[in-house]
């Protein structure tokens, strides 16, 4: 629209000079004398300028329109607050010259590094003529703190995961400048992160007017921290701004050294060149969504920044448990799928027993001394374990060179092929409802359908644990292997938990690992905000005994993947032994678990969830 009405405008412009060339005969205009003096500063003179703390002087240029003859000039200088600044009286043209400098001078034992003052230079004079251009220029100037690397040396690298689960983008890496104070050693700053070069913003969603610059606290290379960015680009959400949890508790009256204290695992490092930030790290928002408020960043912990003559490598590791396998000596391995990022030469791997310190055994797997697996490309590894329990595995990543260059750390609950085995008691019969409704707009602004891609309903048995009381099993679950089964706790209040349940499948995806599910509260934390906020919203997983309705929101995934989130129920309505060997023999499906790919929990689709987070960032 905007376009028609420009042409209309110019349409009307070209009748309008149309009609007044046709009535150009009707008079004659004669301009007025031009005087000779006609001085003059340019709009292109840049209104802040940087100084060489230790020169002294700096020229600003005056301009005229006639070149012919030698001209003064007077001039007058109005100072800013705190000017350290010397303007002359007067500026002289050579004869011949149509621009001559003002040398503006000052003490450099005045300068100081991000300093930044001045005044306004102006024109003036009986017979000077300053009607052609600008008779007066304001400047500032100053020493900044912030050089370049080297002479055309400092562009760097971002990797960027701020971004990439509330919109669903990738990790992408990109150029940027970057400069470091020489004030401060270890301080830097990025210039413009967010504009042309980020390749999902288009022309438009980024202010051209000014540089931004996000400055990175790294004096201290173990407990590196974002300052807060109030960023050139905004989007349908509004202006972004990114900062980290560091500064955000620094903003909020905390000192550096408490947050090291209570929080060292919110700090990043600076080793070889390269910045790392841990996951959920980071923080971003969005000035026109919820008013602002903080939302997780850095999800996946890749968020990170060569320095210039550095380059960002890919020395991540995914592991997705695939399950427990006994050889005929009866020794039990737990069987990982490794994905090994692209810079990675090999990894070590081992699993911290219960009660390990996993700081110990990656340092054993480095030096030796801890007996571990090794592997050079992506794929299954099998790790020997003893007693059931919480283990961890632990996994050493090294470059083409040998070098260890990182360790990646996940916990699994492990159960011994050895422990005695639970019997339970058949005790109910009924119609076990899977997809009775899709529950995933709870965490993100599309459904994402049902795992089955419908609603399946079957004949399911009820069985109580003889040694637990409050322990249940409904077979078959999703499998049409009855050796899986919906594992779950009811307690005296109702409330059901499901806990890593193995369900058997795979994913058509392709996804490592096997699809597991968890009741969505316990997955999140029944006693986190997040936790607090499904239970209160129709997410909770509970026993109705007045109408003998179980009630299940799972949360199916692997690894960290999200798979889908839903509502499944069980009606019990047959009791005794015919009924439940009816049901066994009739407990068949067909339907396998399909869908396209997997989601991480962190992405949320749109950021229902993630607003629940920050009144977790208390410190303790």
């Amino acid at each position: 629209m905007r376009k028609l009405i420009r042409l209309s405008y110019l349409a009307l412009v070209g009748i309008l000079a149309a009609a007044l060339s046709a009535c150009s005969s009707d008079f004659d205009y004669t301009g007025a004398a031009v005087p000779a003096n006609q001085v003059y500063f340019s709009n292109t003179e840049p209104s802040t300028i940087q100084i060489d703390k230790n020169a002294g002087s700096f020229n600003i240029t005056l301009h005229r329109v006639d070149s012919v003859g030698q001209l003064t000039v007077p001039l007058t200088f109005t100072p800013g607050e705190g000017n350290i600044y010397t303007v002359p009286a007067s500026v002289t043209f050579a004869d011949g010259s149509k621009t001559a400098d003002i040398k503006v001078t000052y003490d450099p034992a005045t300068a100081k590094y991000g300093s930044y003052t001045g005044g306004t230079i102006a024109v003036s004079g009986a017979d000077i003529d300053n009607t052609y251009g600008l008779s007066s220029y304001t400047f500032t100037a100053g020493a900044t703190e912030w050089v370049d690397f080297a002479e055309n040396k400092s562009v760097g690298s971002y990797r960027e995961d701020m971004l990439t689960s509330l919109f669903k983008v990738e990790n992408v890496v990109y150029d940027v400048k970057i400069q470091k104070s020489i004030v401060n050693e270890g301080m830097y700053r990025m210039v413009n992160v967010y504009s042309k070069n980020y390749p999902y913003n288009e022309d438009g969603d980024y202010d051209t007017s000014k540089d931004y610059y996000w400055v990175i606290n790294a004096t201290d290379p173990d407990h590196v921290y974002f300052e807060t960015y109030n960023s050139e680009m905004a989007w349908s959400y509004g202006q972004f701004s990114f900062t980290s949890m560091v500064a955000y508790f620094l903003s909020k009256g905390n000192t550096l050294e408490k947050i090291k204290q209570a929080k060292p695992e919110l700090f990043g490092t600076l080793k070889n060149g390269i910045i790392t930030m841990p996951a959920k790290s980071m923080l971003v928002s969005m000035a026109n969504y919820n008013d602002g408020e903080w939302l997780y960043g850095n999800p996946n912990g890749k968020l990170a920044v060569a320095l210039p003559g550095y380059t960002i490598a890919d020395y991540s590791v995914e592991a997705a448990f695939k399950g427990r396998f006994t050889d005929a000596s009866d020794n039990d391995f737990a069987t990982f799928t490794l994905t090994l990022g692209s810079d990675v030469a090999s990894v070590k791997c081992a699993l911290a027993a219960p009660g390990d310190d996993v700081d110990k055994v990656a340092s054993g797997i480095a030096d030796g001394s801890v007996k571990s697996v090794s592997a050079t490309a992506s794929g299954d590894v099998e790790l020997p374990f003893t007693d059931s329990g919480d283990y961890t595995l632990v996994v050493v990543t090294y470059n083409a060179n040998g070098d260890v260059v990182g360790t990646y750390t996940v916990g699994q609950k492990l159960k011994s092929s050895k422990e005695a085995v639970e019997q339970f008691t058949d005790i109910a019969s009924g119609t076990f409802t899977i997809g009775a409704e899709d529950k995933s707009t709870m965490v993100s602004d599309e459904a994402w359908g049902l795992l089955l891609k419908q609603t399946v309903t079957q004949e399911a048995v009820l069985s109580q644990s003889q040694s637990d009381p409050t322990h249940f099993k409904l077979t078959p679950f999703l499998s049409e292997d009855s050796k899986y089964a919906l594992s779950f706790t009811v307690d005296a209040n109702g409330t059901i938990v499901v806990d890593g349940v193995e369900t058997g499948l795979s994913t058509e995806a392709g996804l490592p690992g096997m699809l597991m599910a968890s009741d969505i509260v316990t997955y999140v934390g029944a006693d986190t905000d997040n936790g607090k906020a499904f239970a209160a919203n129709g997410g909770a997983s509970t026993y109705d005994s007045a109408n003998n309705l179980y009630t299940f929101v799972l949360y199916y995934y692997v690894g960290d993947g999200a798979y889908g989130l839903e509502k499944e129920t069980f009606k019990v309505e047959n009791s005794g032994a015919k009924a439940l060997a009816k049901a066994i023999a009739k407990a068949k499906r067909a339907a396998k678990a399909k869908r396209g790919a997997h989601r991480n929990i962190q992405a949320k689709g749109h950021l229902r969830l993630l607003k629940h987070n920050t009144a977790s960032l208390r410190l303790k």
